[in-house]
């Protein structure tokens, strides 16, 4: 009697091991199946300047400007750069080159601002396919905002081009106060998105800007090309077609 028991328990043992290895591959999917969830992406953040945008030749916006004020290249470079101070963020286009007027002691002619604005415009162009990429993301169901460093001046000529209209939501330095990669800017980013960190991508053409983002948990594609942003998307299983 003692020796059927036994031998009971030990065909009910090995039946239930046989029936673990025949289902390996169910137990897999059930271990895995959690995985895409859990680092599924629902928004999408993108860097404006260098990511939406392409290059263009600038020669005559700067001639323009060093015939406008009487300045050297090295003037208008350091003019430029003082532009960028967080002091100047706020400023409007044309405080800042009335100041610069005033330094100089020039009195700009009437038409100054209708053609710098075209310079301007002439000298920045807002990349199609990108723009295209942003709208296919919205529609397949993606959250989709701009997290860029602006100065006031530059983001009031971006609204004019419509750069800002197909997303979502604009995140802009000069309006939060920080820039990347300074950590309270993505404390902000991630509060106006309401998503969870390791929920949200954020895309850069500065590498800095993107070893930023993921020390706050957020995932991140250091942007080249769009070529190289769509392989990357496939990476992380974002639908763009």
């Amino acid at each position: 009697m003692f020796l059927r028991i036994c031998i009971v328990c030990l065909l009910s043992i090995c039946f239930s091991l046989s029936s673990i290895e025949a289902h390996p591959s169910q137990q897999s999917a059930n271990t895995t199946s959690n995985s895409p969830q859990e680092k599924s992406i629902s928004v999408i953040a993108f860097d404006f300047g260098g990511v939406m945008t392409e290059m263009k030749n600038k020669d005559p916006l700067y001639q323009f400007l060093r015939q406008t004020f009487s300045l050297s290249f090295a003037e208008l470079l350091e003019f430029y750069q003082n532009s960028k101070k967080p002091e100047n963020a706020t400023k409007t286009r044309k405080q800042i080159f009335e100041e610069l007027a005033q330094r100089k002691q020039v009195v700009l002619p009437e038409d100054f601002w209708g053609k710098l604005e075209l310079m301007q415009l002439s000298c920045t162009r807002i990349n199609p396919e990108m723009v295209k990429l942003v709208q296919v993301l919205k529609k397949n169901g993606y959250k989709v905002v701009c997290f860029s460093n602006v100065m006031r001046s530059s983001a009031d000529l971006i609204r004019k081009l419509g750069g800002y209209t197909s997303f979502d939501q604009s995140i802009l330095s000069h309006e939060i106060g920080y820039k990347k990669p300074d950590p309270k800017a993505y404390d902000v980013l991630l509060k106006a998105i309401d998503t969870l960190p390791n929920k949200c991508l954020f895309i850069d053409d500065k590498e800095e800007n993107i070893l930023a983002a993921q020390k706050k948990g957020i995932h991140g594609i250091h942007f080249t090309s769009v070529k190289q942003l769509k392989k990357e998307l496939k990476n992380y299983q974002i639908n763009f077609r």
